[in-house]
């Protein structure tokens, strides 16, 4: 069902226009409850005051956001106050635990939508509780759990959480984790402009292995409000009327979205560094703002990171892009004649189009495979397709390479020479792994060092290693670039030495 916002989501009076007395109320509760939670938790003044609240009709029993705007029942959150002021303050911090975390532009593919949504409320819940708030009934339950998962995972970030409860579907009962860690609506999973397929309390519906069940989104006017819940200017947050635009709506719409990704980006940084300064934010403090680092740094696809490695090198073929066909057509019509008339003059050279281009291309390269024991077969199967199929593009893939395919564990175990796609092909189709002892990443550089000593490569453009990151890492630079690719980005990352690159490289990725 559509929600129906009060003056386009506004909370302060419009000229002619005065909130109810439900809203005016409900209004000074947030207020209440914003000036607590600032003066409790200094870290996270960036984003207590920083969304609007846009009052919803009364009795859809809605409280939430889509990192815009604050979404409100009056009745319910007047409910709420009056039930426990606790219990509101740790709603309303439980949402900004959403934004901050930047769950609103998390975009997944082939998801179960209902555990998805339950990962990320574990992941704010558990944020919630590293600050020491006030309990609330059934903290001890949810205490449990969260460090049930904490003792399986390395941090509290949704992919990890959601591929927890994937992989050990049988060990949650998920309507439980619902009841416990479903504390407002998930109005960003779904698209403002489709009228009414979610239920009124924003909750989408997934199996999660047959049991999961989440709270998806539900239709809202898209609008950001001007003023936030205390009348005051809401900073950074414009009205969005792109939707009234007509072609140009889904353009503005993504425009206008990536700008307020980038804003709860800079916002969520400032409250990392605040977790840091100030220590009496809850023993978990540095945790949140590790989780926060890692959410907000800039990500590089692996095919753009992998092209880095590329050098320019000149082709024999036509440049079209150096052909230009209004030479070519004034030399095939010739000079004009002295009565003014044109005819083919041959003295006239037609204009050709260059026969070489520069191209960015991978041609001296080397791919090493850690195939320790903790790096399984099929997960190097799917490095190798993915990087050879951007590889073997056209501006990628020379026609003549030199790719050195070296698999080490603790020491050199094979090294296969690639010189052309057909080469390349077939030890894909025929590929064997060799090793599966422990990790010591210095005999590849090492052997890389000989290899160049005996002039193997003209000019080589760089290492990439696929690895898990456990391992001895060298410690002197290397004069070519060098790059880690993890399995995790989120394990053993501070160790690579400060010289080489390093980027996780997902499995889902083929």
């Amino acid at each position: 069902m559509e929600l129906k916002i009060k003056g386009k989501g506004q909370v302060a009076p419009m000229p002619g226009q005065e909130m109810t007395n439900f809203e005016a109320i409900a209004n000074k509760c947030l207020k209440q409850i914003k000036n607590k939670l600032y003066f409790q938790y200094k870290a996270l003044s960036p984003v207590i005051y920083r969304m609007p609240v846009s009052f919803v009709e009364p009795g859809l029993g809605v409280f939430g956001t889509d990192a815009n705007q604050v979404y409100a029942d009056p009745m319910d959150v007047i409910l709420r106050y009056k039930k426990s002021q606790d219990e509101l303050s740790r709603t309303y911090l439980h949402m900004l635990f959403h934004c901050i975390y930047l769950h609103p532009f998390a975009q997944q593919k082939n998801i179960d939508a209902g555990v998805w949504n339950v990962a990320l409320d574990i992941c704010c819940e558990a944020a919630v509780q590293r600050l020491n708030p006030k309990p609330m009934d059934r903290d001890n339950d949810r205490k449990r759990i969260i460090d049930d998962i904490k003792g399986r995972i390395k941090m509290f970030i949704p992919a990890l959480v959601y591929k927890e409860l994937m992989t050990n579907s049988s060990h949650y009962d998920f309507p439980e984790l619902i009841e416990l860690f479903h504390l407002d609506d998930h109005f960003w999973m779904k698209d403002p402009e489709s009228n009414g397929s979610g239920n009124e309390n924003g909750n989408g519906e997934g199996n999660g292995q047959g049991q999961g069940k989440g709270n998806g989104g539900n239709d809202k006017d898209n609008n950001d409000g001007d003023n936030d819940g205390d009348g005051n200017s809401g900073g950074n947050d414009q009205p969005d009327d792109s939707s009234e635009k007509g072609g140009d709506s889904s353009q503005s719409q993504s425009q206008s979205q990536q700008q307020k990704q980038q804003e709860w980006q800079d916002v969520a940084r400032q409250v990392a560094a605040d977790m840091q300064n100030f220590h009496n934010q809850g023993k978990g403090s540095g945790d949140i703002a590790a989780e926060i680092d890692y959410l907000t740094q800039d990500k590089m696809d692996y095919e753009e990171f992998l092209r880095t490695f590329s050098v320019v090198e000149e082709k024999m073929m036509v440049n079209q892009d150096e052909f230009d066909y209004m030479y070519y057509s004034y030399g095939l019509a010739g000079l004009p004649s002295a009565d003014g008339k044109r005819a083919v003059d041959k003295k006239v050279l037609l204009i050709e189009p260059l026969e070489y281009k520069e191209e960015k291309v991978i041609k001296d390269f080397v791919i090493a495979i850690d195939t320790s024991g903790s790096c399984a077969g099929e997960l190097v199967k799917k490095f190798l397709n993915k990087t050879y199929s951007i590889l073997k593009e056209s501006e990628s893939f020379s026609n003549r390479v030199n790719i050195h395919i070296i698999q080490c564990d603790a020491a050199i175990q094979n090294d296969t020479k690639i010189t052309n796609k057909e080469e390349m092909e077939h030890f894909m189709q025929n590929m064997k792994l060799y090793g599966f002892g422990g990790t010591d990443f210095r005999p590849v550089f090492e052997y890389v060092d000989t290899l160049i000593k005996n002039k193997e490569f003209d000019n080589l453009c760089g290492l990439i290693y696929f690895t898990d990151g456990y391992g001895t890492y060298p410690t002197k630079p290397t004069p070519y670039k060098t790059a880690f690719a993890f399995l995790e980005d989120y394990n053993n990352r501070d160790n690579v030495p400060s010289w080489a690159m390093s980027v996780y490289w997902d499995e889902s990725q083929e």
